[in-house]
Formats: C-alpha cells, sequence, structure tokens
C-alpha cells in the first residue's frame, strides 16, 4: 500500500511537520540547520505549509528575533497565508498579500545570498496576471516565453543555479497566464544540467493537456506517441542517473516520471520507479489524469501500482532478447 506524504522518504521532514502541529518550533530551527542547499527550498515550502495554520513561527520569531531562518520561515508563511486567502476570496488578500512580500525582500536583504525569498516571491507573482507589478513584466530571451518575473527567476537562479522550486514557480505563473506552459518546462529542462531534478518539469506541463488526461478518447495513445516519449526519454534518464539517491527526490518528481511511463506502457519503468518511491506516492499527476477528482486519482495509482509491478516483474524475468521495454 502506497502511503501519501508531501515529505516522501525524507522523515526528518515529516517528523518535525507533526511537530509543527503539537507547536513546536526548536525542530524547524534544527532541521534548517542541518540542511543542504539541495533541499532547503523545498524543505522550507513543505514546512510553512504546515506551519500557516499555526502560530508556531510567530513564537519562533518571539524568541529568536535576530534568527535568519525564522524571518524564511515566516516571509513564507506569510506568502502561504495570502495564497489561502486568495483562493476563498478573503477582503484581506491584497493586505496579506503585500506584507509577504515586503516580508520576502527584507528577508532577501538580510541574506543575500539565500535563494528561498526570491522564491517565495515568484510563488507570489501568479496573482498579477495583469503584470501590474514592474518585476512581473520582464521580457524572457526566449520569444515564445511571455513577460513575466524573471528578473526574480534569475536573481533566484544566481543564488543557487536551477533551483527546482524557482523554475517550478516560473512555470506556474506561465500557467496562471493561461500561455502555454510546455514552452517554458521545455527551455527550463533543456537549460538544466542533465542530473538536474528540472529534467522532470515538462511532465508537469504534459500531464495538463486534455488530451493526455483519461477524459480524452485517446489518452493513452498520445502518452505513447513520439513528442512524449522523448519527454519520458529525459525524465527516465535522469531517474536513473539518481541511483541509490532516488530516494531523496522529491516525491512529486518520482510520481510524475512513473505516472507518465505506466501511461505510455512502458511498465518496467514505472515498476522501476514506483519500487524507489515506496512506500510513498503522490496523487499529483494522478489527479491531473483524472480531471480532479480525488477517487479516480487514487484507483489510477492503485491500478498503476499492481499492473507495473506484474507486467514489470514478468518481462524482467523474460530472455533479454524476447524482452519489449
Amino acid at each position: 500500500m502506497m502511503l501519501l506524504d508531501p515529505a516522501g522518504h525524507d522523515r526528518e521532514l515529516a517528523a518535525v511537520m507533526q511537530g509543527i502541529k503539537a507547536g513546536h518550533w526548536a525542530g524547524i530551527r534544527d532541521l534548517l540547520a542541518a540542511t543542504s542547499p539541495a533541499l532547503r527550498t523545498h524543505r522550507v515550502e513543505l514546512l510553512s505549509i504546515a506551519a500557516a495554520g499555526t502560530q508556531v513561527i510567530e513564537y519562533w520569531r518571539e524568541e529568536e528575533p535576530h534568527s535568519h531562518d525564522a524571518h524564511v520561515m515566516w516571509a513564507s508563511v506569510m506568502v502561504d497565508r495570502a495564497q489561502r486567502a486568495w483562493k476563498v476570496r478573503d477582503a484581506q488578500a491584497p493586505i496579506l498579500e503585500t506584507r509577504a512580500r515586503e516580508e520576502c525582500l527584507t528577508a532577501a536583504h538580510n541574506d543575500t545570498q539565500d535563494p528561498v525569498p526570491w522564491v517565495r516571491l515568484l510563488a507570489l507573482a501568479q496573482r498579477d496576471v495583469r503584470r501590474d507589478i514592474p518585476e512581473h513584466d520582464w521580457q524572457h530571451r526566449e520569444p515564445m516565453i511571455p513577460n513575466g518575473p524573471w528578473r526574480l527567476l534569475r536573481w533566484a537562479h544566481e543564488r543557487q543555479p536551477f533551483n527546482r522550486e524557482a523554475y517550478h514557480r516560473g512555470a506556474q505563473f506561465v500557467r496562471a497566464l493561461r500561455s502555454p506552459e510546455s514552452d517554458f518546462s521545455a527551455w527550463a529542462a533543456s537549460i538544466s544540467p542533465e542530473d538536474s531534478p528540472l529534467r522532470v518539469l515538462p511532465l508537469y506541463a504534459r500531464v495538463r493537456l486534455p488530451a493526455c488526461q483519461e477524459g480524452h478518447h485517446a489518452w493513452r495513445a498520445e502518452w505513447a506517441s513520439e513528442p512524449s516519449q522523448l519527454l519520458i526519454d529525459d525524465a527516465y534518464r535522469w531517474f536513473k542517473r539518481q541511483g541509490d539517491d532516488a530516494r531523496l527526490c522529491t516525491i512529486n518528481d518520482l510520481s510524475h516520471v512513473a505516472a507518465a511511463c505506466w501511461a505510455a506502457g512502458r511498465f518496467s519503468h514505472a515498476h522501476e520507479v514506483f519500487s524507489a518511491m515506496e512506500p510513498y506516492a503522490s496523487l499529483a499527476p494522478w489527479r491531473a489524469f483524472a480531471g480532479q477528482n480525488t477517487q479516480r486519482a487514487q484507483e489510477l495509482l492503485t491500478m498503476a501500482v499492481t499492473q507495473s509491478q506484474n507486467i514489470g516483474i514478468r518481462r524482467t524475468n523474460q530472455p533479454a532478447e524476447t524482452q519489449r521495454g
């Protein structure tokens, strides 16, 4: 049975997220102090989602007012609170957004080498689809990509090249504009190193295409098409390059690779990725497949895991000359 847990194999993060529910902030401080740059932004984002509905970060700031990590977490929590307010049409949403932006800028100036505040500013940019804020209306060097918060992306990139979350927020901005997300995702993947998780980003755009979802009569054929296969090839090669470190990848990235392999009929490859994920899973791509129907997404996930295991193991045990992939 696959467990739905956004922390995946990062059990240190999972434990701290549980501690947040009990009102504990010291675990956040200690975890971030021991976090590598590669994991920092991802951990901050998940921690802030867990803390946004609590007063934990406020307590931390009261106890350690000069802590940069406490200020970054506060800025990140403010971003999540502003986004939640917009979703429920709260009249305070514009005020919360302004405060969140101010806190992010302050955190950015307090530690000029930290990419997290710039990534969180990119997350806020999604609300400004009219690009009223000048920072959200910069021309991209690629003509097919619309104007957007690309100077913010550049500043995040300068602090941590190919920061996974920074480029994901850029893709989300393009999606908010209702522009082709695939153009941005393809560009980001093309400039990233071969072992970068950005090699998976085009799959995030692909699963949102109506032709690649279950409601389309030929959706599995679309995944088996050459354009889809090329994206899957690149993402699967990224997965293989991780080796034993695949367990350290985000569960969402692994889930997208597994889902794409399964949808394309590449059951042996899907089984490999599902095995690396065990016992954790994410519904993210499966909800997209199922038109945001959570129950159907769970059914598809269960079916995919079982089918990939049964067919994948059978093909793995075949003589090499009879295997077809």
